[in-house]
């Protein structure tokens, strides 16, 4: 019987999408929800020591993500310190005041960034790029660690780009961009990418803080429908009511000039195909998207414009 859960991150997207929705729902109706998000290790750490004392389950969705333009905040010492050690200082201290389920959001860059003719699937060898999905598959194997030794019950969820009512980072970026740009050199992007709407996403974890075979499992999350960067763009368009303009340039002059203006990474994201095996999570817990992707899509882009006209 979960009475109460100690959830980190209630200002990011995810994290506060989360609060409000479980702070909310029938589920966690006479439950508790604590949020704390002060990742410094030295301030407050009595009282974060006191929080887990009565605590039944954690998830942990603080973390450090990508700085938009900050080369100094992105060093892997820094990612390495707040999603790594961090997340090793919090379990330990989960598993010493009895908490018996930790939840951790990761994300699917552990497994890589590029998918050919394949799914990525959970049991892959893991080929994180970049020290944000470094730090992440280093937080994992601490997760591990701490399980073995302790019996904390761990449960990891991998994410591909999250998009919802109040998105932020890279989705609210491409929204902005769509808004505002009519033609686009991406008539050429057939590829197939998979993303998770935060509704599904919300579910997902919901189903973990619960189920009795969820614990000891690395869980890949989708909307399971997967689409290409044009046809995303199509669809965001139609749904802004705005024509579309997408201008077939090869995509070797695309990776040239996002290379000449340091966007290379930004391409990356945009041209490789990148999908998602999450049929563990329908096996093992029953699970399946609360929510299509085409009505997530339609959900977020109202919310968007409503907020940005």
């Amino acid at each position: 019987m979960i009475k109460k859960i100690y959830l980190t991150g209630k200002k990011g997207f995810i994290g506060g999408s989360l609060y409000e929705k479980l702070n909310s729902s029938k589920f966690l109706k006479k439950k508790i929800l604590i949020s704390y998000d002060n990742f410094d290790l030295k301030k407050n750490f009595q009282k974060r020591i006191k929080i887990l004392s009565d605590t039944d389950c954690v998830i942990h969705c603080a973390g450090r993500a990508h700085i938009f333009r900050d080369k100094e905040k992105n060093s892997f010492e820094e990612f390495y310190r707040v999603n790594a050690v961090i997340t090793k200082k919090l379990a330990e201290l989960a598993a010493k005041n009895g908490v018996k389920r930790f939840i951790f959001l990761s994300t699917i860059g552990v497994n890589g960034v590029i998918t050919e003719n394949k799914f990525f699937k959970s049991n892959d060898t893991p080929k994180p790029v970049g020290n944000y999905a470094i730090s992440k598959l280093k937080a994992e194997k601490f997760l591990w660690e701490i399980s073995r030794k302790s019996g904390l019950e761990v449960i990891i969820i991998r994410c591909p780009l999250v998009y919802g009512k109040k998105v932020k980072g890279n989705f609210l970026r491409l929204l902005n961009l769509l808004n505002k740009v009519n033609i686009l050199p991406f008539g050429r992007l057939n590829n197939l990418r998979s993303f998770v709407g935060i509704d599904n996403l919300i579910d997902l974890i919901a189903c973990c803080i619960v189920h009795p075979k969820a614990p000891g499992n690395t869980f890949l999350v989708s909307d399971d429908k997967d689409i290409s960067t044009s046809d995303l763009i199509k669809k965001i368009r139609k749904i802004m009511k705005k024509s579309t303009f997408l201008i077939p340039f090869p995509l070797i002059f695309l990776k040239f000039l996002c290379k000449i203006i340091g966007k290379s990474n930004e391409l990356v994201s945009l041209s490789n195909s990148l999908q998602i095996d999450c049929s563990e999570a329908k096996q093992i817990l029953g699970w399946k998207p609360l929510t299509s992707f085409d009505k997530g899509i339609l959900k977020t882009v109202k919310w968007y414009l409503k907020n940005n006209d």
